[in-house]
């Protein structure tokens, strides 16, 4: 982003003066309310009302339009219909305005007139180099300088804000209200609140390139439709990950965008959503699925160490809460370390007989009474150096109990030395005692279990990210590493020649002869001199065993006439005659295009089940080889890999090279929207990996690509 558009952005979210056009004198309309919050509130900063029925509002006097304020404000506010917000808006623009906030509807969101009145506001903001928060937008504020220009019935209602690090971007209004609700009970102060809108001139991305470079935003959350300008915000992302300001999204449309035609199995698995999530998970994007995890994950992300250290130290007041506790953190592959021998012995005149000093630890009912002996088992316990993180499980109670034990948890996690985080299921009533001392005292609360866990693992799995991203050089593999000269041409074999395309790159393919009659057929069946696979070839059968278009183990001339026929080479269809493979593990690559973050490779479960296991995971290209070791790490079948139960060790290397080498390849073809499929590529115990099956195409290919 050039210095110009940053300097707008800047200046319009951090404004000296503000005029707000189409103030109205009614705090039951929103221009009243945020006219009477700038006039009225914390903002030290010149506010001028415009709105040429009144002399005076709110305290201040009122212009009859902009041009008569006598001074050239540094924003402007815009609450007026669609037609007149423009011309207010070219108004501004010729006076020097440095920003707008559109909060008027009725543009590119409702009809034809509504884009054409839109494109006219970007024509005006990019003419005068101006920042625009909107249009249809809910606002904007920046609670560090007192500026709330947010307009929704919630916020109109508040106050008081509570400042902090976290910067909120949200494309709803409603949802971005519902959020600082959460936000606020977690005791999480806000620094910016932005209303998106229909983001015509500024979008996420931009405001997010901003933040990075705010000193006061420590961490961006984000409700997000749309992401724009992906290229922008991922490259905004990167910067974030390297100051250490995580970045933690919640991307709505999961069931709808990207749903198209899927040309494989991979695209079937991992297009829409799916690719967003694997854009996400390369530049280090926290991806969340409910508004409450986000809000969980902004509480600890804000209040958690980034620290590689995730052993957990669980001390359970309920004795239930002991195996909720142990279960919930193997779920997510927390260690649970046993405390050491001299933390047994420091807690043996502590905890009653019958306790058992384990992890989880539970000191057996009615312990925590005695709020003496309660610290001293809380500190003895979270003491052990065995232990990275302290973490404390606690149920119902009655409120003045609760509170006196919150008490006893803040004072023994403030002097521990290490993090201290509270899981506390309860319903009602904990509210404004127990729960409020807890989080005053910094504490990262969490009221559900499962919720405070998975909290805890994408915090881990945010700072393990950050670390792989910033320690240096990545070895992409051995077509990265060499001459280019196997891309020449190249894009040109998407159109339907898969085996030439794992010729080019180096990808190991049975023998194989495709033949269109039956002499043919026994031909290459004798050349092959062998047991062979017979497969119907026609590109437009995808999925050749569920056609009934596949015949293994095929042997001798005969048989191979037999399977030509049933395969569908009788009919006319082009047949395959292939070298069978020794048997080994069936794995999936892929590659599919996804529009909005370009290839993304998947790697899982392959074989004719592999949606119905669905063991999949995803990047977007180029993968590393650190990356694809992770990948492999993340799958259920990954064991099979490694001798599970007796069975053989298959070749990992040489399925780490395959990944490589089309991960590679889709990045240099990305502008060809290449799809590439190998199902299955597979793994024998000696010999490497060698792809059976292998779909190409390219993402807009008018007809269905061949095998």
């Amino acid at each position: 982003m050039d210095s110009a558009r940053r300097s707008a952005i800047h200046v319009l979210l951090n404004p000296r003066s503000i005029a707000v056009i189409g103030a109205s004198a009614s705090l039951a309309r929103m221009s009243g309310v945020i006219a009477d919050k700038l006039a009225n509130g914390e903002f030290t900063g010149e506010v001028f009302p415009v709105n040429p029925k009144y002399a005076e509002l709110h305290g201040r006097r009122c212009h009859p339009d902009v041009a008569s304020i006598g001074t050239v404000p540094d924003v402007a506010i815009i609450y007026l219909p669609a037609e007149a917000a423009v011309a207010a808006a070219r108004q501004c623009a010729d006076l020097g305005v440095k920003g707008l906030i559109v909060m008027s509807a009725g543009f590119a969101e409702v009809d034809e007139r509504g884009k054409e009145l839109q494109a006219e506001l970007v024509e005006i903001a990019d003419r005068a180099g101006m920042a625009l928060c909107g249009p249809n937008t809910a606002g904007l504020a920046n609670f560090g300088i007192g500026m709330v220009a947010f307009g929704t019935s919630v916020i109109a209602g508040m106050d008081t804000f509570q400042r902090g690090g976290v910067a909120l971007l949200s494309s709803s209004g409603g949802l971005a209200t519902t959020m600082l609700t959460y936000l606020r009970a977690r005791r999480v102060g806000l620094s910016h609140l932005i209303g998106l809108g229909n983001e015509a001139v500024t979008d996420a991305a931009a405001f997010l390139d901003v933040m990075v470079d705010d000193p006061s935003v420590t961490c961006v959350i984000a409700v997000l439709e749309a992401i724009r300008d992906p290229e922008a915000f991922f490259a905004a992302a990167d910067r974030a990950l390297a100051a250490g300001k995580p970045v933690i999204v919640l991307k709505q449309g999961r069931s709808q965008i990207g749903m198209r035609a899927m040309l494989t199995h991979t695209g079937a698995m991992g297009g829409g959503h799916a690719a967003f999530e694997a854009a996400c998970h390369r530049h280090g994007v926290v991806v969340v699925q409910q508004l409450s995890d986000l809000a969980d994950a902004a509480m600890l992300f804000t209040r958690l160490p980034f620290e590689e250290r995730y052993r957990l130290g669980i001390l359970s007041i309920p004795g239930g809460g002991k195996s909720l506790s142990a279960d919930t953190a193997s779920d997510h592959g927390f260690e649970l370390p046993l405390p050491s021998a001299e933390t047994v012995e420091r807690l043996r005149g502590v905890l009653p007989d019958i306790a058992s000093p384990d992890n989880p630890l539970d000191p057996t009912a009615g312990f925590a009474r005695d709020s003496a002996r309660l610290q001293a088992a809380l500190g003895g316990f979270w003491s052990d150096e065995s232990f990275d993180i302290a973490v404390l499980m606690q149920s119902a109670t009655e409120p003045e109990y609760g509170q006196a034990i919150a008490a006893d948890i803040a004072e023994v996690g403030s002097r521990i030395g290490k993090p201290l985080v509270a899981i506390w299921e309860s319903g009602p009533g904990l509210e404004n005692g127990a729960w409020a001392l807890l989080h005053d005292a910094g504490i990262p609360l969490f009221t559900m279990t499962a919720a405070g866990f998975a909290a805890l693992d994408r915090h881990r799995a945010y700072v393990r990210r950050r670390a792989a991203l910033l320690e240096g050089a990545a070895d992409f593999g051995p077509l990265a590493a060499g001459d280019e000269s196997w891309a020449a041409g190249l894009a040109d074999l998407l159109d339907g020649e898969g085996p030439a395309v794992l010729d080019a790159i180096g990808v190991r393919r049975p023998r194989s002869y495709v033949v269109t009659t039956v002499e043919d057929a026994v031909k290459a069946g004798r050349d092959i001199a062998g047991p062979v696979a017979v497969k119907n070839a026609d590109p437009a059968v995808l999925h050749k065993t569920e056609a009934g278009g596949v015949e293994l183990g095929v042997l001798g001339d005969e048989e191979v006439e037999r399977a030509f026929a049933r395969v569908g080479g009788a009919g006319g269809a082009p047949v395959e005659i292939q070298e069978m493979v020794p048997a080994g593990l069936e794995i999936l690559v892929g590659v599919d295009s996804d529009p909005l973050v370009g290839p993304v490779v998947t790697i899982g479960y392959g074989g004719v089940t592999t949606e119905i296991v669905a063991d999949v995971t995803r990047r977007i290209v180029p993968v590393s080889r650190a990356e694809v070791v992770s990948m492999i790490e993340e799958l259920r079948c990954a064991p099979l890999l490694r001798g599970f139960r007796g069975m053989p060790v298959r070749d990992e290397e040489a399925l780490i090279d395959v990944v490589l080498r089309i991960s590679w390849a889709a990045h240099r073809l990305r502008e060809a929207g290449p799809v590439i499929e190998l199902n299955p590529v597979i793994v024998t115990e000696r010999g490497g990996a060698v792809a059976v099956d292998c779909v190409v195409g390219r993402l807009d290919a008018a007809e269905t690509p061949g095998h």
